[in-house]
């Protein structure tokens, strides 16, 4: 946790603390693999396309965050994963639950 807080604004730091010790996730994206999910390469090609007049540092601190979130999964004791919905890139309609 203490990584976390070094790579993004204080008032994340809550989001970051209730994230960390959730018992349970569930996720609504509309049209991303959520963040949580996101490779490196993915994430950055996503927060570079909503940070196009950042410097490339904010963009690369924004994906060590993205990263440094991960663990969660994989703890000792991870949350559930409730029902997740995803739209699909198509006229296929609504992907979920999943």
């Amino acid at each position: 946790m203490a990584r976390l807080q070094r790579l993004d604004p204080a008032h994340f730091a809550t989001y970051l603390g209730l994230e960390s010790a959730a018992s349970e996730i569930r996720i609504y994206e509309v049209s991303l693999i959520p963040n949580l999910l996101q490779t490196e390469d993915y994430a950055r090609t996503v927060i570079s396309a909503g940070m196009v007049t950042s410097p490339q540092d904010d963009i690369e601190r924004q994906v060590a965050l993205r990263m440094a979130r991960q663990p969660t999964l994989t703890r000792a004791d991870p949350p559930r994963s409730g029902p997740s919905w995803t739209r699909r890139p198509s006229a296929a309609g609504w992907a979920g639950p999943g």
